[in-house]
């Protein structure tokens, strides 16, 4: 970990404004229940709800940075390196996309082996089946002056104890509101696409990532990234909900 100068970061997301090829504002509030729940053990938030929490993101040619009041992530596609800053601590990171995806593959085993423990602590034969779904309501809506599409991703986890025959369901319905409309959104579908060559990580998704880190879902979270790849255009509003029985 390096130390920074904190005003370091502020002259960076005013050049970013500056000289971005596309930029946009993006606002998210976690009002609590379920998803809240599951974002805090996924180790994406802490404490309490969140309201109005607003990052900045910026795309330009091989740069990607997404600055928020806390942290900070700038990916360098030519250098193939992703650099974390912590604002408050002021420190930032460096590792490369080969580090990122040991690191991921690493988080992956250790989902697996809590899992495991934890099926030895309790004795159950605990089974854990992930699906997932994308479907078009074929709705169209009006969005912050955008015509845009909406289409539904769902994410459905079914946990069996076989020694005690009992099941639990926990889903993860996700709308969001698609345009091909915003100008300049071609900039950030191009930087994702030539991201994908080199690292199975797509840094827009926060909790999408958070629950791949939280939880063990294999092949799932790859069949997830390819359902997203088919939705074209840019989400200018998207709404998460969780619950189960």
């Amino acid at each position: 970990m390096k130390r920074f100068i904190l005003l370091a970061g502020a002259a960076l997301a005013c050049s970013a404004t500056l000289f971005a090829d596309f930029s946009y504002v993006e606002t998210t509030d976690l009002t609590g229940g379920s998803m809240a729940g599951a974002m805090k053990f996924a180790g994406k938030f802490g404490g309490g709800g969140f309201k109005n929490m607003q990052a900045n993101v910026y795309v330009s040619g091989d740069l990607y940075a997404r600055i928020d009041e806390r942290t900070g992530s700038i990916i360098n596609l030519k250098d193939q390196t992703v650099t974390n800053i912590d604002y408050k601590r002021g420190e930032y990171s460096v590792m490369t996309f080969a580090e990122m995806q040991q690191a991921l593959e690493q988080t992956q085993a250790d989902a697996r082996a809590k899992t495991e423990k934890q099926k030895k602590k309790n004795d159950d034969d605990v089974k854990i089946n992930f699906s997932v779904d994308l479907k078009d309501p074929g709705r169209t809506a009006m969005i912050s002056g955008f015509a845009a599409k909406e289409m539904i991703l769902l994410i459905t986890a079914d946990s069996t104890e076989s020694n005690k025959s009992r099941s639990k369901t926990m889903n993860m319905a996700t709308n969001m509101w698609k345009s091909t409309e915003v100008p300049g959104y071609q900039e950030l579908q191009d930087f994702y696409r030539r991201m994908s060559e080199s690292i199975a990580w797509n840094p827009s998704s926060t909790m999408l990532s958070g629950m791949q880190e939280g939880f063990d879902m294999g092949e799932s979270m790859a069949k997830l990234q390819e359902q997203a790849a088919k939705m074209e255009g840019a989400t200018v509003k998207q709404i998460m909900r969780m619950g189960g029985s």
